[in-house]
């Protein structure tokens, strides 16, 4: 973040490969977490799951914030009145993490389906709802917004939103040229959507 804040106060010419923070103003390019997390929601709601949790960093970067987004727009549709959108803030500290989750996953009104971004995340979820006695998908379902190969190395492997890596390459590459040859994009912000992978993780 700092470094895009020092590249705009020095009128650099510069493409963000990720999703800047609010206040900084350059182009950037990635994936629509804003439509994955809108999707991803609707397919936990279509398996009739009624109390879907999101867990986000306490620190969030501008992918995460585009995923809130797009999680509360799903959730505020007209659904349900026992309907309930459960946001969750956690600390990168595993010890910490495996604290929250724990009460989390304790609490009378636990999710019954989670979305998570990465792997330690969902590393860390796996393991405090075995501990919990909760089986995935039986009992909680799980989610992770970006495909990571580890991912498919999990018991259940993860259901999980990926895209091509050279789709993104070559995406990346042309806004660079274009960049270089006329000074600034007409698009601020490119985003691109991926494709849902189905996993074990989700009921």
């Amino acid at each position: 973040h700092n470094a895009h804040l020092w590249a705009v106060r020095h009128g650099l010419r510069a493409l963000i490969s990720g999703t800047p923070r609010h206040g900084v103003n350059l182009p950037s390019l990635d994936l629509d977490y804003r439509a994955v997390a809108r999707h991803a929601t609707g397919l936990l709601l279509a398996k009739r799951h009624r109390r879907i949790g999101l867990m986000l960093p306490r620190q969030p970067l501008g992918g995460d914030d585009e995923a809130r987004i797009g999680f509360e727009e799903a959730m505020g549709v007209r659904l349900p009145q026992d309907t309930a959108a459960l946001i969750m803030h956690t600390s990168a500290e595993p010890a910490s993490m495996t604290r929250s989750l724990g009460r989390w996953l304790e609490s009378a009104g636990r999710p019954t389906a989670i979305l998570l971004r990465g792997t330690s995340e969902a590393l860390t979820l796996y393991g405090v709802a075995q501990n919990k006695g909760l089986s995935i998908p039986g009992d909680l379902s799980v989610v992770a917004l970006n495909h990571m190969p580890e991912m498919d190395y999990f018991n259940p492997p993860l259901t999980s939103y990926t895209m091509s890596k050279s789709k993104y390459a070559r995406s990346l590459a042309r806004l660079v040229l274009r960049l270089i040859k006329f000074g600034s994009l007409s698009k601020q912000h490119h985003r691109l959507l991926a494709e849902c992978k189905a996993g074990g993780s989700l009921a």
